[in-house]
Order: structure tokens, then C-alpha cells, then sequence
């Protein structure tokens, strides 16, 4: 009997922000900060700017099964378009 494949976890978070890390250069993100491990362990982190401020972070957090993901962008309204207000 072989044994049963790792679960999705921890092991799989250097490969994501890797991928983050690519797809971002590629949207002409500039990368600030990238790691893949910390003290030997998987602790994946990656942010990364837009000169228009945009801005990511994609990160290990909560646990084996989890990422933080965070997206920044200015306000995506048109221009004529009246201003939210609180309801």
C-alpha cells in the first residue's frame, strides 16, 4: 500500500507566492519583499507596488491551510461618478 499524498498545507505556500511573485512582475508590479521560509520552515511572503499605488501582500498566516492575500487599488469609479455616500 503506498502512502496517502502530503494534504494541501504549508509544504505548498513557497510554490503560491512564487507564482504571485511572477504574475505580479508580469502586471509591472515592482517586488519589495519576497521569502520563502523562515528559520527552515515555509513562512511564504511576498508584496509588491504599482507606480499607479497599487500594491499586494500575499503571505502564510492562520495556520498550515491558510494565506493572507491583500490587493490595494485607488478607487475604480469613473470619474463623473458621484461620490459614495454612507447609507
Amino acid at each position: 500500500m503506498r502512502p496517502a499524498p502530503p494534504r494541501p498545507g504549508l509544504h505548498e505556500h513557497p510554490e503560491v507566492v512564487r507564482k504571485i511573485r511572477d504574475m505580479a512582475q508580469q502586471e509591472g508590479l515592482t517586488i519589495t519583499s519576497y521569502r520563502e521560509t523562515a528559520d527552515g520552515k515555509p513562512e511564504a511572503l511576498v508584496n509588491a507596488e504599482h507606480p499607479s499605488d497599487c500594491s499586494l501582500t500575499a503571505s502564510t498566516s492562520g495556520g498550515q491551510d491558510r494565506m493572507y492575500l491583500s490587493v490595494i487599488t485607488p478607487c475604480l469609479l469613473p470619474p463623473a461618478s458621484p461620490s459614495p455616500t454612507a447609507s
